[in-house]
């Protein structure tokens, strides 16, 4: 149910693809987006990401921390990402919601496809 694709408002809109491993290790594939026209409040951790970094690919490793039903805990190592300030993060996978709630207060939805589309 992880394993997707998700919508990131916090940097340009960027698509992200979470791609899974083994039984709790994932991969998530991203670019860079362009945040000059980001708006998040002053009082949330919020680490922008430079127009001269904008379509560059990323990644980071995921590993879930425990899950049951409804909820997964996950830890996420950005060392990988340049440019980045904090490294590990923890988020919240809620399943009926299909959105991954981060530390920092930004929110991916994850989008429906179908295999047809990645053709």
């Amino acid at each position: 149910m992880l394993a997707g694709f998700y919508y990131d408002p916090w940097h340009g809109g960027c698509l992200r693809r979470i791609l899974k491993v083994n039984e709790d290790t994932y991969r998530i594939l991203g670019v860079y987006g362009n945040d000059e026209t980001t708006n998040v409040s002053k009082k949330l951790e919020y680490d922008p990401e430079p127009s001269s970094m904008t379509n560059k690919f990323w990644h980071a490793r995921l590993v879930v921390m425990e899950k049951n039903e409804d909820i997964y805990k996950l830890s996420v190592d950005f060392s990988e990402k340049e440019g980045k300030k904090r490294f590990t993060y923890k988020a919240t996978y809620v399943v009926k919601e299909r959105i991954i709630r981060w530390d920092d207060s930004n929110v991916w939805k994850q989008l429906y496809y179908h295999s047809k589309q990645l053709r």
